[in-house]
């Protein structure tokens, strides 16, 4: 089943939650305020500790079929 994660954050007071792909390289990712992110649930991905604040996410489970 095919299929994907969107993650998006409603605050900004936060530090650290970055998002990390180890398939892809050490590269780190971190959408703003109001941003999305859609990535295939297939994918080894982990979020980083936060380090200052408090942090809300929406998440949702995308399904294909």
């Amino acid at each position: 089943m095919a299929g994907g994660i969107g993650a998006y954050s409603v605050v900004e007071d936060f530090e650290g939650v970055d998002l990390r792909f180890p398939e892809y390289g050490p590269d780190l990712y971190r959408p703003g305020t109001g941003d999305a992110v859609i990535f295939s649930r297939s994918l080894l991905h982990e979020a980083m500790d936060v380090t200052k604040g408090e942090r809300s996410t929406l998440l949702s489970l995308i399904l294909d079929g």
